[in-house]
């Protein structure tokens, strides 16, 4: 991934597209078209971090979002700060005339190194009050809710699994009760989450 968006800015490696000048000026006449504002397109050069750079320090699998009062903050891994034109960029972006006025980084390696990745840093969605208020509530994350989950994964999820495990019928049983608890946490029916035996 070599771009990301929110609202009307758009972030991109001057790499990110074909025919990049003809498809950028398309989304600013249908972005204009569509919402009656001009889109910000941020675009860094090859000369401010090569396209191998970006693609390696996960710049643009960070996340843009938009803060109470409009301004926008740029959540990036860690990685970020580990390459300095990848760090280069971020600062440029605040230090420009951009709604984006804040960086954040967070460390994500653990999620790297179990498949996950920055791209966790992406996944959202916006809703308005009355669809947040139709979206199962039990799944909202809330301060209680998080403390239950915590405990939930202390006391439940395993560290590690041998092959010895994997052979104990046990483990089954295990399962089963480990989901049924996440299914009363969430408030979420059983047979959603656990297999009937």
């Amino acid at each position: 991934m070599i771009s990301v968006g929110n609202e009307n800015v758009l972030l991109c490696h001057e790499k990110a597209f074909f025919r990049q000048p003809e498809e950028l000026a398309k989304l600013e006449q249908l972005f204009q078209q569509q919402y009656g504002q001009p889109v910000q397109i941020i675009e860094f050069k090859e000369s401010e971090i090569n396209l191998e750079t970006a693609v390696s320090s996960y710049l643009f699998n960070s996340q843009l979002l938009t803060r109470p009062n409009g301004q926008m903050t740029f959540l990036c891994p860690d990685d970020v700060k580990n390459h300095p034109s990848s760090l280069a960029c971020t600062q440029r972006l605040i230090q420009s005339d951009t709604p984006i006025d804040e960086v954040v980084f967070l460390n994500l390696r653990q999620s790297m190194n179990n498949g996950g990745g920055p791209a966790c840093l992406r996944l959202r969605i916006v809703m308005n009050d009355e669809e947040q208020m139709a979206f199962h509530q039990g799944c909202r994350l809330t301060d209680p809710l998080y403390e239950k989950l915590r405990n939930w994964v202390n006391d439940r999820y395993r560290d590690t699994l041998s092959v010895d495990d994997l052979r104990d019928p046990d483990l089954i049983e295990e399962t089963r009760e480990t989901i049924q608890q996440l299914c009363d946490i969430l408030d979420l029916p059983s047979r959603l989450l656990v297999p009937e035996s």
